[in-house]
């Protein structure tokens, strides 16, 4: 069985006010061409399909997106499998598969191998199987982000702070993961485990905005690695765990951040037979958008820049333009670099010494950024606040849910 791991799409995600959805169906079409091509049976997303800020229409929109450019591969016999990550609706989740549950009935039986040819959703833990082409089965263990709603029972949300929740989510997760491995994991079969966590001792530039202060962090000894693979979102950066290729993050399938713009986005292509892992992973490139940090300090500066940058149009900037006051047409010079770079997403124009005031002109948040807006302010204004933590956490609980 080939299997291709894949993570943190982010459908619909928003850089300021550059939408980035164009940038992710690119990425998606190379996605599926490496299942054509590579003849793969089963693609992982491990969490993060959609960004927090998506409403209803928005994913309808974005769900076309992938049926279109999924068809083919599900048609053939394929099968995605997706968990919910920090940032995916418990509600759109289940609403889709209510749907899909319906419009495709199956046995719930858990000893029963999942129809291939299909999408499944899972906003809680779970176990599946599938039957593998050249014989028997391959389990798939699933584990969606820790959020108390997904793991905990009612009598459970008796939590008073954040490092409380945190460590009951924690043991109740490890404690569902031990049940399914003694009620359902079959030793004679090869398992891949599919999760959505904060692994410590991992490289993080950015959780995406989650801080490592208020996630709940696992140690790898909390999660037995002996797995055919293990197949890891949440962290964008892709990277192993314990320095085994068998254990991943995916990362990201493009840069929505500037701590990312140096980071090399890719999937994983692996295979599994009935002994397990057959050969070693493989890692396929993407061709991630661009992020650049542009500074120009005159006039041919800027128009040296459409030879500098082969492919402006789909680039995401920050920009910085220095003026020489009485020579320099600041206002032209602005004109030109956004029509060379129309995704801008930040621009400031000042003169050459810094004596004259500074304009700044950020890129303007959409209405359907509002949680990040939120984000930005609480930070600023509880900085010094003895609870500040806590407080950030309760937000963005409240805020994943919207």
């Amino acid at each position: 069985m080939k299997i291709l791991h894949t993570s943190d799409w982010h459908l619909n995600e928003r850089q300021g006010h550059v939408d980035r959805q164009p940038d992710i169906v690119r990425r998606l079409v190379e996605i599926a061409g490496f299942l054509d091509q590579h003849k793969v049976d089963v693609m992982l997303v491990s969490g993060d399909l959609f960004s927090n800020t998506v409403r209803l229409d928005q994913a309808r929109s974005a769900f076309a997106d992938v049926s279109r450019i999924f068809r083919p591969f599900l048609i053939r016999g394929g099968t995605m499998i997706v968990i919910g990550g920090n940032h995916d609706s418990e509600d759109l989740f289940n609403m889709c598969r209510t749907a899909m549950d319906l419009a495709a009935p199956q046995e719930a039986s858990a000893d029963k191998p999942k129809l291939p040819g299909r999408l499944y959703l899972f906003d809680r833990s779970g176990y599946m199987t599938l039957a593998n082409r050249s014989a028997g089965l391959v389990q798939f263990v699933l584990l969606p982000y820790p959020f108390p709603s997904r793991y905990l029972r009612p009598d459970q949300m008796n939590f008073k702070t954040v490092d409380e929740r945190n460590s009951i989510v924690h043991q109740e997760l490890k404690n569902q993961l031990e049940r399914i491995k003694a009620q359902l994991v079959k030793p004679e079969y090869p398992t891949v485990l599919v999760s959505h966590l904060h692994v410590r001792g991992n490289r993080v530039h950015s959780l995406y905005h989650i801080s490592e202060s208020q996630d709940v962090i696992f140690d790898p000894t909390d999660l037995p690695m002996e797995w055919a693979y293990s197949a890891f979102g949440h962290i964008h950066l892709p990277q192993f765990i314990r320095g085994s290729n068998r254990a991943q993050y995916a990362g990201s399938i493009d840069r929505f951040d500037f701590s990312e713009a140096a980071d090399i986005k890719s999937v994983v292509l692996f295979e599994i037979d009935q002994s397990g892992m057959k050969g070693e992973p493989t890692l396929l490139p993407l061709n991630a958008t661009p992020l650049r940090k542009i500074e120009v300090h005159s006039q041919a500066e800027v128009d040296a820049l459409t030879t500098q940058y082969p492919e402006p149009q789909q680039d995401i900037v920050e920009m910085k333009i220095i003026y020489k006051p009485g020579e320099d047409n600041p206002d032209a010079m602005r004109d030109a670099v956004e029509k060379i770079f129309p995704r801008w997403i930040e621009r400031k124009i000042e003169p050459e010494g810094g004596d004259f005031e500074t304009v700044s002109v950020e890129g303007v948040s959409a209405p359907e950024d509002v949680p990040g807006s939120v984000r930005s302010y609480l930070k600023t204004q509880l900085q010094n606040h003895a609870d500040r933590d806590d407080l950030l956490a309760l937000a963005e609980e409240m805020l994943t849910q919207l």
